[in-house]
């Protein structure tokens, strides 16, 4: 991992450590490659032991990365039919499973060890396995790494929404293209009476009434919106489908309800509204800072004339 080699021989070589406490157990590492197509790779294994995923019964190993729990065989009988023939052949007495978190995948990677026959899981060896299921768990998280860095630049980390950063810099973009100009509209979102919330109940529950309304926000908007979380609670939606006001205000009343719905974390059920201030690019306004500004001053107008609602910055 240090000297950067390619992931698929880093894997091998940190399989390759299983082998010293025994002198013929084989492995194979099972992951998925940046395009999400599942790959292994194996200290010596016949192609027989080496069956493709299928489903989450087929193979031990299958079982183990979808229920994300060890899988241990102490008997080539409690192998699939398929795999039983060339695990015997192989010398092969049991197949040991251990899934692997893949922070970056749906599914997580599997570090599946052979024993020989006179090797059984009772002898401790476990203290090894978990040693070299380590080892593969930070290599896959070091080949993710740059992707990582690049996501926790342009996100929240507390709702997974875009932040403040990447919602600026993709209304930059919008203001660029002359042919979206005059239709990108910015909804600038303050939660209304959350301060209160969060002094009584404290900030753990506070976090999960915005990630519940982070939620909310990612429902409601359509596919061509950008959602952020742009400040402690303040959210922005960038649109740029409208083209009159009408529709927008019926949009901004839609999120204003749908935040309004009662929030029930464990025995309590807590109550936000959200006042809004939309801006568009249009007029004076022909940058992000400019029509920001805009939003922000229409959402203060809303709360001065009595909150859970929405204004619309004059043009």
């Amino acid at each position: 991992m240090v000297t950067g080699a390619p992931l698929a021989a880093t894997l091998v070589q940190t399989a390759e450590l299983m082998r010293r406490p025994f002198w013929s157990v084989e492995c194979a590492v099972y992951f998925q490659d940046d395009d999400g197509e599942d790959q292994v790779v194996h200290t010596g294994l016949a192609a027989e032991l080496l069956m493709p995923e299928r489903s989450a019964d087929e193979t031990p190993w299958s079982n183990a990365r979808h229920a994300g729990r060890s899988v241990i065989l102490a008997g080539t009988d409690q192998l699939p039919e398929s795999l039983q023939a060339a695990a015997e052949a192989a010398g092969f007495q049991s197949c040991w499973c251990e899934p692997i978190v893949d922070p970056m995948h749906e599914l997580p990677a599997c570090f599946v060890t052979w024993p020989p026959r006179d090797v059984s899981p009772a002898l401790g060896q476990g203290q090894a396995l978990e040693r070299t299921t380590r080892l593969i768990s930070l290599a896959l998280q070091q080949r993710d790494q740059p992707v990582r860095l690049v996501r926790a630049a342009r996100q929240d980390r507390l709702t997974g929404l875009a932040n403040r950063t990447r919602f600026v810099a993709a209304l930059d973009d919008t203001l660029l293209d002359p042919g979206q100009v005059t239709v990108a509209l910015v909804l600038y979102i303050d939660l209304d009476d959350f301060k209160p919330i969060n002094d009584r109940f404290g900030h753990a529950f506070g976090d999960r009434v915005r990630v519940t309304t982070a939620k909310r926000l990612t429902v409601i908007a359509d596919d061509r919106d950008l959602v952020a979380r742009i400040g402690g609670d303040e959210f922005a939606i960038l649109t740029t489908w409208f083209e009159s006001e009408a529709p927008a205000l019926r949009y901004a009343d839609d999120v204003i309800a749908a935040i309004a719905t009662p929030i029930e974390i464990g025995a309590e059920t807590v109550h936000v509204g959200a006042s809004i201030g939309l801006a568009g690019a249009s007029g004076t306004r022909s940058t992000s800072s400019q029509v920001l500004d805009a939003a922000d001053q229409a959402m203060y107008q809303a709360k001065r004339e009595g909150r859970n609602r929405s204004r619309h910055a004059a043009s």
